[in-house]
Parts: structure tokens; sequence; C-alpha cells
């Protein structure tokens, strides 16, 4: 009979699965070595840099922000603000699908959150730039942070989803089929079996 070593290291068989196998990085030499190339080490001419200025306060206004010290700090190539910024290509606040979000991208000097971006610095270096940001010194018009969920009237979107309502009210039942023109005698409905997965199941009466 033939006697199994447990001290001996099994031969490298993947059988279809990488579970338990040594596998070599195709990076790790290079990272070990201190000689793998990340994004942040490719310097192309010409390239620049662009640093956000946050907001310090959770909601109110900008009343100012230094953009003359930013512009004069060494490398720095411009500072963008709701006063200088591009045209968006659509409305803000426009819904063109199900999907899509309204647009806060420095349309105007309010804040909304804290850490809401209020400028961007461009400079010739990732240094200049986060310098620059610091030299615009804003200055606000702070209002009390809404920290509750009832302060206010509630927010009602006209739909949710893929025109999905946004409310969903209970009605009188009896009441309906008493004031209904006709009525539903008998219905039979035939599925097939429950799958848990991400499949939806729709039907049309």
């Amino acid at each position: 009979m033939h006697e199994i070593s447990l001290t001996q290291v099994p031969a490298h068989a993947r059988h279809g699965s990488n579970i338990g196998q040594p596998l070599t990085r195709r990076d790790g030499v290079l990272k070990v070595k201190g000689e793998a190339r990340y994004a942040a080490d490719n310097h192309l001419v010409g390239m620049l840099h662009a640093v956000l200025a946050v907001s310090s306060i959770a909601r109110g206004r900008v009343t100012f922000l230094d953009v003359q010290a930013a512009k004069g700090h060494p490398g720095v190539v411009d500072v963008m603000t709701p006063a200088n910024r591009p045209p968006l290509a659509e409305d803000p606040d426009a819904k063109t699908n199900p999907f899509m979000f309204r647009l806060e991208l420095l349309q105007n000097d309010a804040v909304r959150y804290a850490n809401q971006s209020i400028a961007v610095v461009i400079a010739e270096t990732l240094e200049a730039a986060t310098e620059g940001a610091a030299l615009l010194s804003p200055k606000y018009d702070a209002l009390p942070a809404r920290v509750g969920l009832d302060a206010g009237e509630s927010f009602v979107p006209p739909a949710v989803g893929i025109g999905n309502p946004s409310e969903i009210r209970r009605g009188d039942v009896e009441a309906g089929l008493a004031a209904a023109s006709k009525r539903l005698i008998q219905l039979e409905l035939n599925s097939h079996r429950k799958d848990d997965d991400c499949r939806s199941e729709s039907y049309c009466l």
C-alpha cells in the first residue's frame, strides 16, 4: 500500500478552480521592487491638476472667495466658481430620463450640505492646486442645518424609478366595489413556480 506523506507538498493541479492554489500576480514583482507604475506617475506634457474646494458649513450661502489670492499662487492656472463655470449641456433641473438626478455642479452660491464643492482650482501640479484651494478662504452666510425629518414639507417626487407612483394609498375596497358599474365574479390565475433570482414577473388583467 502506498504511503501518503502529510508533509509532502501536493502537486500543483488546478482542476478547474483556483481555490487553494498559489497564484502569481502579474504586477507583484514590480510592486515589491518599487518599479510598478501608477496613474499618478504619468506626467503628460501640458497636463493640469484640479482640486475641489469644499464648504465647511452644512447649509447657507457662499458670500466670498479670495479668487485673486488663489490665482496669484505659483502654478495656479485658473479658478472655476459659479461666476465663471461653463454652461451645462442640459438644464440642471431637467429629468430627461427616470434615472437622472438634479445636478449641483457649481450652479449657484447656495450650500446644501457639508463638503459641497464650491470651487475648482486648476494648476500645473497637484500641490499647487491644493495650496490654491486653501487660499480661497471662503466666507459664508450660514443658516441652521436641517438635521430633523419633520422640519418643513416633505418632498414628493412626481414618480419613482420607471414611472412608479411616489405614494401608495389604501382605499375603501368595499365602497369601490359597490360603486363600480362592473364587477368581477370569479378570477383564476395560474403561474409557474417561484424562483428566487433577479427576474421579475409581470401580469396584466
